[in-house]
């Protein structure tokens, strides 16, 4: 199956345990546990997608690269955190990703726009395991 949608890796378990699921029992349904990230499954309306590269090779030194990115289907920001700097596209203008509108002032509303979501998915994707066993 091919799809021009949105996607992330973390949709890639759920949708598979779902496919073999369904595959196997002839009923549609998930095995991923409720906590799980990645639970938006096929046909899901998806407005965004977050990607994260967190100093990830050891020959990066300083500054020690820590992005995050988030994408719609229109724009796409890329934020280096700690260095006040970053990218941003307007993706239906510009799909080669060539003029960077960080510093454009005209681009000033959607980068907040996209900032804010982009703290909103650094928020979402804490790690939900283990489940909560007390109110505290």
């Amino acid at each position: 199956m091919r799809s021009d949608a949105l996607v992330e890796l973390t949709d890639l378990a759920s949708t598979l345990l779902t496919r073999q699921f369904a595959a196997r029992s002839g009923h549609a349904g998930t095995l991923a546990p409720a906590a799980a990230h990645g639970r938006r499954g096929p046909g899901a309306s998806i407005v965004d997608v977050y990607c994260e590269y967190l100093n990830a090779m050891p020959w990066h030194n300083d500054p020690q690269p820590h992005l995050t990115m988030v994408r719609t289907a229109t724009h796409k920001l890329v934020h280096a955190h700690g260095l006040d700097t970053g990218e941003l596209y307007d993706l239906d203008a510009d799909p080669t990703e060539t003029d960077n509108l960080w510093d454009a002032a005209a681009a000033q509303d959607v980068k907040t726009e996209l900032m804010l979501r982009l703290a909103d998915r650094l928020a979402w994707t804490t790690d939900p395991w283990p489940p909560r066993r007390g109110d505290w």
